[in-house]
C-alpha cells in the first residue's frame, strides 16, 4: 500500500512537473508572441510616422513650387505686355503725329511727348525686367535638366528681346524720322512674342511634369 502511493506521488508529481514546464513554455510562446505583437505595432507605427512625414514633405514641396510657377508665369506675361508692342502701339501713335504735324511748333511738341513716353516705357521695362530675370534664377535652382534646358532657352530670347529694347531706347531720336521705323518695331516684336509663346508652351508642360513627379 505505501509503495502504491509513493508510485502514485511519483506520478502526479511527474504529471504537475510536465503541466508546469508545459506552463511555462506555453507562457514564454505568449510572451514572446506578445513582444513580436507589440514590435510589429511599432514598426507599423513608425512606417506610419514616417509615411505621414513624407507626405507632408511632399505637400509642401508641391506647393511651394506650384507658387512659385505660378508667379513666374503671372511676371512673364506681365513683361510681355509691357514689351516691345509699348513702343509699337505708344511711340507709334505719336510717330504718325508728327510725320502728319505741319507746323515746326507741333513737331516740338510730339517730340517732347515722345521721348516723355519713351522714357516712362523703358522705366516700365526695366523694372520688369529685372523682377522677372529675378525670378527666373530663382526658378531654376528648383528645376531638372529638362525644365534648366528650357529656361536657358527662355533667358537667352528675354535677353535678346532686352537688348533690343536698350536699342530702341538709344535710338529714340532717330526713329521720328524714320518713317519705317513702326514697321521693324513691329516685326522684330511679332518674331519674338512667337518665339516666346513657344517656349512658354514648352515651360509650362515641363513644370507639370515636375509637379506630378513629386
Amino acid at each position: 500500500m505505501k509503495y502504491e502511493f509513493i508510485h502514485i506521488l511519483l506520478v502526479f508529481i511527474g504529471l504537475f512537473t510536465g503541466y508546469l514546464i508545459s506552463y511555462f513554455k506555453e507562457k514564454g510562446k505568449n510572451r514572446a508572441l506578445l513582444e513580436d505583437n507589440q514590435s510589429l505595432t511599432n514598426e507599423i507605427e513608425k512606417i506610419k510616422q514616417e509615411y505621414s512625414l513624407d507626405l507632408q514633405k511632399r505637400k509642401y514641396k508641391y506647393e511651394t513650387k506650384q507658387k512659385l510657377y505660378y508667379e513666374f508665369m503671372d511676371k512673364l506675361d506681365t513683361y510681355n505686355a509691357l514689351g516691345i508692342n509699348l513702343f509699337f502701339d505708344e511711340l507709334g501713335t505719336i510717330m504718325m503725329k508728327f510725320y502728319e504735324s505741319n507746323t515746326e511748333e507741333k513737331k516740338k511738341k510730339y517730340t517732347i511727348e515722345f521721348n516723355n513716353t519713351a522714357r516712362d516705357i523703358d522705366t516700365k521695362i526695366k523694372k520688369q525686367t529685372s523682377e522677372l530675370f529675378s525670378q527666373l534664377n530663382q526658378l531654376k535652382l528648383t528645376t531638372n535638366e529638362e525644365t534648366l534646358s528650357i529656361l536657358e532657352e527662355l533667358h537667352n530670347e528675354l535677353s535678346r528681346v532686352n537688348n533690343k529694347f536698350i536699342e530702341i531706347a538709344e535710338s529714340i531720336p532717330d526713329l521720328l524720322n524714320k518713317h519705317n521705323a513702326n514697321a521693324e518695331i513691329q516685326k522684330f516684336d511679332t518674331h519674338s512674342n512667337s518665339k516666346i509663346v513657344n517656349i512658354k508652351g514648352k515651360l509650362i508642360q515641363a513644370l507639370k511634369n515636375e509637379l506630378n513627379s513629386i
